[in-house]
């Protein structure tokens, strides 16, 4: 469950418009919200327009704050995007003068009760304590850095060293994303266990792969705590080796990138005339929401992914086998698009 106040988006909101050098007696939002809190939109929406505000619910897919809607909320006529769940990108700054329509991002929070909270911590320390650990990083996603703070401070009253690091997408001390764990990775020679404070397998599959040091996984939303070892990686590594097998068979190659602004991780014409060098026929294909049914039906044999390097792993996206652009250049280091 997430924590949605909407007196603190009403201030976030007033303090925009005071901003503005033309202010507005109206403004009209466009409510982007992610699939965990959708449920709550209808009455955040309510609540605003009866403070005097115009509310537009965009009902697309919200893959986080690399996927904002500028193209949408300007049909709709809106003045400022209001993104919940997320934290802004480095990046952010850029796309909102670029597109010229103000952004708003309210990052909720997780509501985890007191005691099963202390539970979880308790669980927590048995396990560090049975692996000897003297030293931890603690990385979460946006939504659980209260529950971080907590956790830190917990471990270091047991005389456990906690280190953490800003990350290289948000700036944010500690946070890490689906595409950015250098909050982590930041601190790994000083550590003998990373911290991963998430739900779900979606950021703990991309924390094996991209980590080299133990993790522990807590996931709030279960209140589990989940020691994940070396063999894990192992497993996850073969995956890939043997996808990159594949991609050496593949004959068509299709090079799938994305429009979302925030998920465009090479230039794909760049990548296409590397992989033709190699032999390959290359058809690039582009996307908003890249999905198994707008790709169906396309006589390519392979796909190569330069949108979220995530969509890697959720395989039902895809037709045929894909592989990210990233794993590709991790195991086939001869190729060059500089």
């Amino acid at each position: 469950m997430y924590r949605v106040c909407v007196n603190e988006i009403v201030q976030l909101l007033e303090s925009w418009r005071a901003a503005l050098e033309d202010e507005k007696k109206r403004i009209r939002i466009f409510l982007q919200v992610p699939e965990g809190i959708k449920k709550q939109a209808i009455n955040v929406a309510r609540c605003l327009e009866n403070k005097g505000f115009e509310v537009v619910v965009d009902v697309e897919p919200c893959f986080g704050s690399c996927d904002l809607p500028f193209h949408r909320a300007k049909i709709e006529g809106c003045d400022v995007i209001l993104h919940l769940g997320h934290a802004p990108l480095v990046e952010t700054s850029g796309w909102v003068k670029k597109e010229g329509l103000g952004v708003l991002f309210y990052p909720v929070k997780a509501e985890v009760g007191r005691e099963g909270l202390s539970r979880l911590i308790d669980e927590c320390v048995e396990i560090l304590k049975d692996k000897g650990t003297r030293a931890v990083s603690i990385g979460a996603t946006v939504q659980n850095v209260e529950i971080a703070e907590r956790l830190r401070t917990e471990l270091e009253k047991r005389n456990i060293n906690v280190f953490t690091a800003r990350s290289s997408r948000t700036a944010l001390e500690g946070v890490v994303l689906g595409c950015d764990y250098s909050a982590l990775k930041h601190v790994e020679r000083r550590i003998d266990v990373h911290i991963l404070i998430a739900g779900g397998a979606f950021h703990v599959r991309g924390a094996i792969l991209n980590l080299k040091k133990p993790i522990l996984h807590v996931n709030v939303e279960e209140r589990t705590a989940r020691f994940i070892d070396f063999k894990e990686k192992e497993r996850l590594t073969k995956q890939r080796l043997i996808l990159v097998e594949k991609f050496k068979e593949a004959k068509c190659i299709g090079v799938v990138t994305s429009t979302k602004l925030g998920q465009r991780f090479a230039d794909p014409w760049k990548v296409k005339e590397a992989l033709q060098k190699m032999g390959k026929d290359i058809v690039i294909i582009s996307g908003d929401n890249i999905s198994r049914e707008n790709l169906e039906g396309l006589e390519v044999d392979f796909f190569v992914n330069l949108a979220c390097p995530r969509l890697e792993e959720d395989k039902e996206r895809f037709p045929n086998p894909v592989i990210s652009w990233s794993t590709l250049l991790k195991y086939l280091k001869v190729i060059d698009i500089d």
